[in-house]
């Protein structure tokens, strides 16, 4: 089908930082993996830990301290051990030892109850004669009653844990296409073919479909995104001689966020009857059941950043340039500082011009608050062209901080008071010329972009349905 039907693209910025609460107890930030005993530790980006192999002897990995080391002090009081998945006390699990007593975690949350102060120390075990493949451990220790989803250590961002701001600055590729999500395939050889489809428009319920000339032997099809099997699940796919084969997908948390984090995805689909022809083409659709067959149709316009330019959240593209709500700046100990309230903590103040009173800072050390007070951060504290900073009891001048800073420049997001327009070069004013010209497809359309940039879009009616079913019902009143 041919795109009939415009649409109205508005492109606009995104702002994404990682951030963490900090209630992991665990502080193991230099901890290493190590072999022992036929077992191999693997410590993750995340601090998790992946274990493989079979334990010769019980293998263990020390989290906060060996020997008599009890680096962890804890007040009295109610406590979460977690991160143990399918364990039990033959096999493995993570346990923590406060010189006296053995506490355990096998699977789910263990609830502890300390009456007294307590020094613990912690460690992952696998017992003898156990093989472990690919077992990951989550270790974490929080205050309380109430689970939380697990976190590494440290809150985020924070001095102790710095978190970057993410911004579009790339080049946007802008697409619309129909239903058919597969805008590439490739044959490998003469016994596997690649269906791509775009990682960010995919949703985690999908169905693909392709014409074959016999029916397909189960586990034929793979997901994998950026090369590798997502969550090591192979598809089955159900089809007759002659008709539409077809595999539906709905993919867990874990694998649609490999999929949404990844540059690449496809599906590989395997030869394996000898009578089976390869397909050229399929459908991807983001849909729990097969609809009617068409081949994938799509525009993409390329919008070309300068460099520099960046688009935060809320920033967009309109007719006259790129409209700017929010803004950047680095703060590297060269502003004009001025003391302002002390609590525990000393508050410094900056004139930053432009500010929108109540703005919500990002950045990429402290955590924002709304008001300045007796703790590290920082705040608008309700005030136009302003920003306020607290970064240690011990800094407590001007000359303290700026010195700080020079050595750990803080980068800095904030709301603009007034709108600011950036003009468009023109390759630029080209490229916004043709996202105006974008059209959807009659039926199902889907419009992504290869960026974190968020696209809102606004369809128009299909006014060739609209008309047809106008008349479809005239005449049927007329028959009556």
């Amino acid at each position: 089908e041919s795109a009939d039907y415009f649409c109205k693209v508005k492109v606009q910025g995104n702002s994404k930082q990682e951030t963490r609460e900090g209630y992991n107890l665990f502080s193991y930030d230099d901890l290493e993996g190590r072999t022992t005993n036929g077992i191999t530790f693997t410590v993750n980006e995340d601090k998790s830990v992946t274990a493989n192999g079979t334990a010769t002897a019980n293998a263990t990995l020390n989290l906060m301290g060996a020997g008599n080391v009890y680096p962890l002090e804890l007040e009295a009081g109610d406590y979460i051990l977690s991160g143990c998945e399918g364990g039990s006390n033959s096999t493995y699990y993570i346990e923590i030892y406060d010189g006296k007593t053995y506490r355990a975690n096998q699977f789910g949350n263990t609830n502890i109850n300390f009456a007294e102060d307590t020094a613990i120390r912690a460690y992952i075990s696998v017992r003898q004669g156990i093989t472990v493949n690919n077992v990951i451990f989550y270790p974490m220790l929080i205050r309380g009653t109430e689970a939380k989803p697990y976190e590494p250590h440290g809150a985020m961002p924070s001095i102790e844990y710095p978190s970057e701001i993410e911004n579009v600055t790339d080049d946007i590729d802008i697409t619309v296409c129909n239903k058919n999500l597969c805008y590439k395939t490739e044959l490998q050889n003469t016994s596997n073919i690649r269906f791509y489809f775009d990682t960010k428009s995919i949703l985690k319920t999908v169905t693909i479909s392709f014409i074959v000339n016999v029916a397909l032997d189960a586990n034929s099809i793979y997901c994998r995104a950026d090369g590798i099997d997502v969550g090591g699940i192979i598809i089955n796919v159900t089809s007759d001689a002659n008709t539409k084969a077809k595999a539906t997908i709905e993919f867990t948390d874990e694998e649609y966020e490999k999929i949404k984090n990844a540059s690449q995805a496809y599906f590989l689909l395997y030869k394996n009857n000898a009578g089976f022809e390869l397909p050229n083409e399929a459908m991807i659709e983001n849909s729990s059941t097969q609809t009617e067959y068409i081949k994938n149709e799509n525009q993409t316009v390329k919008f070309t950043l300068e460099e520099g330019q960046r688009l935060h959240n809320k920033d967009y593209l309109a007719d006259n340039g790129i409209h700017h709500k929010r803004k950047t700046v680095v703060l590297n100990g060269t502003e004009a500082w001025a003391l302002s309230t002390q609590n525990e903590y000393q508050w410094f103040r900056y004139n930053l011009a432009g500010t929108k009173k109540g703005t919500d800072f990002i950045c990429t050390h402290l955590k924002n608050y709304a008001n300045i007070g007796n703790y590290i951060g920082i705040s608008n504290n309700n005030t136009e062209d302003r920003v306020y900073i607290a970064i240690s009891e011990e800094i407590t001048t001007v000359e303290q901080l700026k010195t700080w800073l020079a050595s750990n420049n803080l980068t800095v997001e904030y709301e603009l008071a007034q709108e600011e327009i950036e003009e468009y070069t023109e390759e630029q004013k080209v490229a916004y010329n043709k996202i105006e010209e974008l059209k959807t497809y009659k039926g199902a359309s889907n419009a992504y972009t290869n960026t974190i940039a968020i696209l809102d879009v606004e369809y128009k009616k299909d006014l060739e349905t609209v008309i047809s079913n106008l008349q479809a019902t005239i005449l049927a009143s007329e028959e009556v």
